[in-house]
């Protein structure tokens, strides 16, 4: 597994950001390896982005080189892009899940 940390500044409102957030998680849904993104904000500094839970490697490479990562990165309204990527210590993920 991977988790790719991808933040953005934006002074997207609130209202606006609902709605790209409502209109967008059906699409995310469908990206193929991609086993959740969540959608994280802080409105007060201007910081946006996403936290993608990756089934594999190869997933989360071919998602980067897709037109949907593209419409991110190129958004008129965003800027400041990173994407940072971490591999999931597979045992330390199995150690909690059998609690």
């Amino acid at each position: 597994m991977h988790i790719q940390v991808v933040t953005f500044t934006s002074d997207i409102n609130r209202r606006d950001y609902e709605n790209m957030v409502i209109e967008g998680a059906p699409v995310w849904a469908a990206v193929p390896g991609l086993i959740i993104k969540h959608f994280v904000y802080n409105f007060e500094e201007h910081k946006f982005g996403g936290i993608y839970l990756w089934e594999d490697e190869e997933s989360m490479q071919e998602y980067c080189k897709s037109d949907l990562f593209k419409s991110v990165i190129e958004h008129p309204a965003f800027s400041d892009h990173e994407s940072q990527i971490f591999e999931v210590h597979e045992l330390g993920r199995i150690m909690q899940e059998n609690k």
